[in-house]
């Protein structure tokens, strides 16, 4: 396995905005969710990015914090059209109007896998298109009212039918404007894809009914309380254009080891 550093301020590419993607792998949003109040402890864990004015500021994607300086999110975030200058965090329950802070911070890495040869000890490691996660470094620690999350490994089990708590802040409709409120939502686990790596969400599909994430959601996290804690088990990275049938998230359980080598404060 290889990972791709990235040069900070200097790489070519651009933010993609929530929606440059193409529809099946949009930016995501909570959908059938609630809002956040700021005591809940999502909130210290999960955060927004945002870009500048001339970068499209109110596009932004979702993340999640897993050390002072560190932000796990999706790669595509990144990928399509290029924009990494003008990152910024945020934190608390708003991402694009009045959060409570926002720190500079740049793209540190993103995912990258190797076709063959493979190291023997990531042997089960196989070629796929994408491997849609990436981690941010931020210039400065977090606010003292964040904590980074811990990050589930391979030895958490998951099964169809595990509570998973998703959280976001995308929008509530395929094509509402209201992006930009943190909001979570509890829904079954419909299939654990080993091959794939990805963790997907279906009940309800084309219901009322139906929990997921869509525009406005990328990167943002997936927990599974173990021990009495929030871990992260997946990064949300694509969906139905309509935000009803289907939401998608990497398993970041498999690169685990990955994020960690990188990580220096934990």
């Amino acid at each position: 396995m290889k990972f791709r550093l990235i040069p900070l301020l200097v790489v070519p590419l651009v933010l993609i905005s929530c929606r440059t993607l193409n529809k099946d792998a949009a930016n995501l949003k909570i959908v059938g969710g609630q809002p956040v109040v700021e005591t809940d402890e999502i909130v210290g864990h999960t955060v927004g990015l945002i870009w500048d004015e001339q970068n499209n500021r109110t596009n932004g994607c979702s993340g999640v914090l897993v050390g002072q300086r560190w932000v796990l999110t999706a790669a595509h975030c990144f990928k399509a059209a290029g924009k990494v200058e003008g990152l910024k965090v945020t934190f608390g329950t708003r991402r694009d109007r009045d959060p409570r802070l926002v720190i500079s911070a740049q793209l540190f890495a993103l995912f990258e896998r190797i076709s063959s040869p493979a190291p023997a000890d990531m042997a089960a490691f196989q070629p796929q298109p994408e491997d849609d996660i990436a981690l941010v470094k931020l210039e400065s620690d977090a606010p003292t009212e964040s904590a980074p999350a811990p990050i589930a490994g391979e030895d958490t089990d998951l099964n169809p039918e595990d509570l998973i708590v998703i959280a976001g802040f995308g929008s509530t409709q395929a094509d509402n404007p209201d992006a930009g409120t943190l909001r979570k939502a509890v829904l079954p686990l419909s299939v654990v894809d080993k091959e794939s790596l990805q963790l997907r969400f279906t009940e309800h599909a084309r219901s009322v009914e139906f929990k997921g994430s869509c525009f406005g959601d990328s990167g943002g996290p997936a927990f599974v309380l173990k021990d009495g804690k929030l871990r992260v088990v997946g990064v949300a990275s694509g969906g139905d254009y309509r935000c009803r049938e289907r939401s998608v998230y990497t398993d970041v359980r498999s690169y685990k080891s990955w994020i960690l080598s990188l990580i220096s404060d934990i």
